[in-house]
């Protein structure tokens, strides 16, 4: 119901077409992180607003520990889906994620707002770095793109990732 008003919120307030994505996101990473690159690409609309819900999970694997990455799995996705935007030559886009409860993994940190022109800066290298070690917490801190709260929802739902993509290249 959420992402329903959240939509029609979307739509009456703005000039942009707002697809509400059907299908839970729920599982293996890279899997469903294609389906959302994915969808951005098969879109005929030259602007778009997409909705998800989901619950990704991230393997660190065992080369790399929870003490030694650091951020959220919405912050790492979110950075990654606005790296490939930014690889595909998208001029703008916003990649944002909120978590449901209000809680990225970390302790006061809900989510992420990520623009096309807070990436600017950084280098392909440098943000693939962030991201092969899961520390994607620092340069979301880095380009200002957190969302800290205050206290949490205490409603896990799931996570919400809406982007924001104009075709225009």
């Amino acid at each position: 119901q959420f992402r329903k008003n959240l939509k029609n919120n979307l739509i009456k307030n703005s000039n942009i077409n707002v697809l509400l994505y059907k299908d839970f996101l729920f599982g293996n990473y890279n899997i469903n992180k294609k389906k959302i690159i994915d969808t951005i690409e098969q879109s005929k609309k030259n602007k778009q607003i997409l909705i998800f819900g989901s619950q990704i999970e991230i393997d660190i694997g065992e080369k790399n520990s929870l003490e030694s990455s650091k951020g959220g799995r919405l912050q790492h996705l979110c950075l990654d889906i606005a790296f490939k935007l930014r690889e595909k030559k998208y001029k703008n886009f916003i990649v944002s994620g909120f978590a449901s409860d209000g809680e990225d993994f970390l302790k006061n940190i809900s989510g992420v707002i990520i623009s096309s022109e807070s990436l600017l800066n950084f280098s392909q290298r440098e943000v693939n770095n962030y991201l092969r070690k899961y520390r994607s917490f620092y340069i979301n801190k880095l380009t200002n793109s957190l969302i800290y709260k205050k206290k949490n929802t205490e409603n896990n739902i799931m996570d919400i990732i809406v982007i924001y993509f104009s075709k225009h290249r």
